[in-house]
């Protein structure tokens, strides 16, 4: 029964450790633990005749439990709070006996993987066993972060058999903010992504003009127009706007890292810049309800808090977006509540409408009922849809990818599309089954529609990491590349294009421009699309071959950098 009061005090002192360490995010000065002398587990009970073995074991594990506790605290916890903790001063003094020393060492193989590259100084007491620099190294290991920015004496001293005084003096914390690292490579143009942006822009011009531009009415359709609709929207529709979104986030890496390199805090301007692509997608707006610019900026503002993050941080985000966290939660209260109902905010009333305007309206009615109803419908259509998760989620992989350095023709980056090309048809033949199947399970509207959403979002996904991978490994390893080239200058001035395509697609279907939605079917607003791409293109390179810019490149380009005191390449 004695091991029971050590064991309480134990667990105070341990419970202390956790109060500390959570005030010392809030910037205090030290802190001071005691705890009971749990490096001692594994000394012989012979040498203690009134502790059983049964009490070794149990403070063993229960020592093991509060040291995971504390790795999944600081691996968790201070990255999201964006606080590092690296470069740490270990100094070691005392250890009573081997087998102690043995025991701890069982436990560095638990952190030595993730915890590397500390600066340990270690030393020992006047007392007659050998310096144990071992034991040091295995404490650190199951103790100390190595990515950080602070450094620390901790000192351990011997004072009774079961007391261990640990002082932890904080010497400097500072945000990894503070102390970005940027890439030691130079972040030159892309041109895999200019040809992936270009596939991209013209397969949602192709989507947009089959759409009528979010105007849904048709003439009497063939049946050949039915097919011609399934499938368009078989091979493009949410692929091809993944693709874009996903290049977001590769070019706001290359943006930030490239200013890091010349010791440029970007996010400040990033945060203009953002500005700026909303007021782009209000002038997109007059013509076309179905804009993307605007969401793209308030999700480009909601993961700039992520771009000096670790990998770790940034997957988990990522991998939490890609769960679509809003269908999960509804799809859960559905099978607590059958009778809950899908998300609604309202879209499909915004979008009722808008179609009166588009129908019979001038081309002020048309940008009025933009403004009024496309703005705020992009927004609640893109959260009921699971469009605004993934958009989040897009922008993450992009940096993920961006800081990969994927999109560049080096290292193992062809292996790495192979096996994604790969694995991403086999979880495609997956899905696809699933998401038409699944859904219709459950009687619930609401675990139906969530399903649907999710199910939908992950097949797309698989199929546009398939076009991408296919697409990067033809351009990079294959003859074709002579042929792909020749689309860059398309997908170099994709904001000049997407804008484009909603005044000139516009001015084609809607009542104030030449009405031809009561006369064109699918096939037909499919091959008036190809051909607008087609001039696009042209004058894409007819402008490129004078200019460096796109027209709203340029304009883009200079507004974000208006004010800075040096000129920008």
């Amino acid at each position: 029964m004695p091991c029971q009061p050590c064991l309480a005090a134990s667990f105070f002192y341990f419970v202390m450790i956790g109060v500390h360490f959570s005030n010392d995010i809030l910037l205090t000065e030290s802190l001071l633990v005691v705890a009971e002398c749990h490096l001692l587990v594994n000394l012989p009970s012979y040498q203690f005749p009134f502790l059983s073995k049964d009490f070794f074991s149990l403070s063993k594990y229960f020592f093991c439990f509060i040291a995971v506790c504390i790795f999944f605290y600081y691996i968790m916890c201070l990255p999201l709070l964006q606080y590092d903790l690296l470069q740490m001063r270990l100094s070691v003094i005392v250890m009573p006996h081997c087998d102690a020393a043995s025991s701890v060492c069982k436990w560095h193989h638990l952190a030595r993987r993730m915890f590397s590259g500390c600066r340990i100084a270690v030393r020992h007491d006047d007392y007659r066993e050998p310096p144990l620099k071992k034991v040091g190294i295995s404490i650190i290991n199951a103790l100390l972060i190595s990515n950080s920015q602070r450094n620390f004496v901790f000192l351990l001293s011997l004072r009774s058999p079961f007391t261990i005084f640990a002082t932890v003096y904080r010497e400097k914390l500072q945000t990894s903010m503070t102390h970005y690292q940027p890439s030691s490579l130079p972040n030159t143009r892309i041109d895999a992504a200019d040809l992936l942006r270009a596939v991209a822009v013209g397969g949602i011009i192709l989507v947009h003009f089959l759409e009528h531009l979010n105007f849904y009415s048709f003439p009497p359709l063939t049946k050949f127009d039915e097919a011609v609709w399934d499938v368009v929207f078989f091979l493009l529709s949410n692929k091809m706007y993944a693709i874009f979104a996903m290049l977001f986030g590769v070019t706001l890496f290359v943006q930030h890292d490239n200013q890091a390199q010349r010791g440029y805090d970007f996010r400040p301007r990033f945060v203009w810049r953002m500005v700026l692509l909303f007021g782009f997608g209000l002038l997109d707006l007059l013509f076309f309800n179905g804009d993307i610019l605007t969401v793209y900026a308030v999700c480009g503002l909601l993961v700039l808090p992520l771009v000096r993050a670790s990998n770790r941080v940034l997957l988990g985000f990522a991998l939490l977006f890609a769960l679509q966290p809003i269908e999960v939660v509804y799809f859960v209260g559905s099978l607590i509540n059958p009778q809950l109902q899908p998300l609604n905010l309202g879209s499909d009333a915004m979008f009722g409408a808008i179609i009166p305007t588009q129908e019979g309206g001038s081309l002020l009615d048309v940008a009025v009922a933009g403004l009024r109803y496309g703005l705020p419908v992009n927004f609640t259509w893109a959260i009921e849809h699971g469009r605004f998760m993934q958009t989040l989620f897009l922008f993450l992989l992009g940096l993920w990818v961006g800081r990969r350095r994927l999109l560049y023709d080096e290292g193992h980056n062809a292996a790495v599309w192979k096996r994604t090309m790969l694995w991403s048809l086999v979880a495609f033949a997956v899905l696809c089954p699933l998401r038409y199947t699944v859904p219709q399970m459950f009687a619930s509207p609401c675990a139906e529609a969530s399903l649907t959403v999710m199910l939908d979002m992950w097949k797309n996904l698989a199929m546009m990491l398939f076009y991408v991978s296919s697409i990067t490994l033809m351009y990079h390893r294959t003859r074709m590349r002579r042929y792909l080239s020749k689309l860059l200058p398309y997908g170099k001035m994709s904001l000049s294009n997407y804008i484009g395509q909603s005044v000139v697609g516009g001015f084609i279907f809607y009542h104030w421009g030449l009405g031809l939605y009561t006369v064109s079917g699918h096939a037909m607003s499919l091959a008036l699309g190809v051909v607008f791409v087609l001039l696009q293109y042209t004058f894409c390179r007819l402008w490129l071959a004078n200019h460096k810019r796109g027209p709203l490149e340029q304009l883009w380009h200079n507004a974000t950098w208006m004010g800075a005191r040096r000129p920008k390449k």
